[in-house]
């Protein structure tokens, strides 16, 4: 499931368009997908992620690549000054059985909350972050914290490597 389909309610089992019904292809791509395209004449697909997913290239950069590389492959301009090398982001769906892992992901990147079984912290806390540069008494400002840190994980998703 892609984040899109994540953000916009879209399940393998509902569809959310005028049908109310789910696609019945034998498409191995479509099975058990959503309708919406069909129902709607809209596409969850890559056309509607590019927008997400440059705007995520740009958050990454602004905060993640100086450790973890632009390419997310953990080789950023500071990596040889620090004690432990940055995570390679380009596996993290490889590395949890071709799933990508967007929750652990979240919260990994979020910092706020502690992670079981992670020992201790060796990035920023982002979560707090963002949170100061959105202003911890404007309104919205956790929507603005979740926000960027979604753009964070589509733009992740869009690096996962085979």
């Amino acid at each position: 499931m892609r984040i899109l389909d994540f953000c916009w309610g879209v399940r393998d089992d509902l569809c959310l368009g005028k049908g109310g019904h789910t696609d019945e292809s034998t498409d191995p791509d479509k099975v058990g997908k959503c309708c919406w395209t069909d129902c709607n004449g809209l596409s969850t697909g890559l056309t509607e992620e590019e927008p997400a997913i440059t705007a995520g290239k740009l958050e990454f950069g602004r905060n993640c690549a100086i450790c973890h590389g632009i390419d997310g492959k953990g080789a950023g301009p500071i990596t040889p000054l620090l004690k432990k090398t940055p995570a390679n982001l380009t596996q993290l769906s490889k590395k949890n059985g071709g799933k990508f892992p967007f929750w652990p992901t979240y919260r990994m990147i979020d910092g706020r909350e502690p992670i079981d079984g992670h020992g201790g912290r060796d990035m920023p806390i982002w979560g707090d972050r963002f949170r100061a540069e959105a202003g911890s008494l404007q309104q919205g400002a956790e929507s603005t914290v979740r926000g960027r840190i979604l753009e964070i994980i589509v733009y992740l998703q869009s690096l996962q490597e085979e």
